[in-house]
């Protein structure tokens, strides 16, 4: 019996390279923004589908949220159709399908160290309650691994949410 999860991830992940040549492919830039959106919607439930639901909360604030609305500002000050661009468009959907297939080739090929879809990654979980208060000295198991075992993750995060209220500030600015 094939499994419904597995089934709508690959589904999803199709539509991705979908949505990807559509925006790629689209003239007016504001449809493409839109199509952009979606397409950071469909990333944010994979996400959640990975078991990772702090990472789909910020992809939707950020993703779909923020980089939409750059967008569209952006687009609302320059002209909103693109001029017609020399070259082959069946070209360039070629080469972005021969790259996601050698990126899906490289991952299964070296990458496939990953435990079965839908099984959670216990081995970490479970090193981290047994060591906590060992490896780190603290009673409090979230701030230890917020900080300590997943410090670089979190600065990572705390990054991405500085850049994009930079780049909102640097976009809605009012010149004289």
């Amino acid at each position: 019996m094939v499994d419904v999860t597995f089934t709508l991830f690959n589904f999803l992940l199709v539509m991705l390279v979908v949505l990807a040549l559509i925006v790629v492919e689209l003239k007016d830039l504001l449809y493409a923004a839109i199509v952009a959106a979606f397409y950071s919607v469909i990333v944010a439930v994979l996400y959640f589908m990975l078991q990772a639901p702090d990472i789909a909360l910020t992809q939707v604030v950020v993703g779909v949220g923020l980089q939409t609305a750059i967008i569209i500002i952006t687009i609302s000050k320059t002209r909103r159709m693109e001029e017609d661009s020399p070259g082959n468009p069946y070209l360039k959907a070629g080469i972005i399908m021969l790259s996601i297939i050698l990126m899906v080739v490289f991952a299964f090929t070296f990458l496939y160290d990953f435990p079965a879809f839908g099984e959670p990654v216990a081995r970490v979980g479970q090193y981290y309650v047994e060591n906590v208060l060992k490896d780190v000295g603290a009673w409090n198991a979230v701030g230890a691994i917020v900080w300590d075992y997943r410090g670089y993750d979190t600065l990572g995060e705390t990054l991405v949410l500085f850049t994009a209220v930079i780049i909102v500030l640097a976009v809605l600015r009012h010149e004289r």
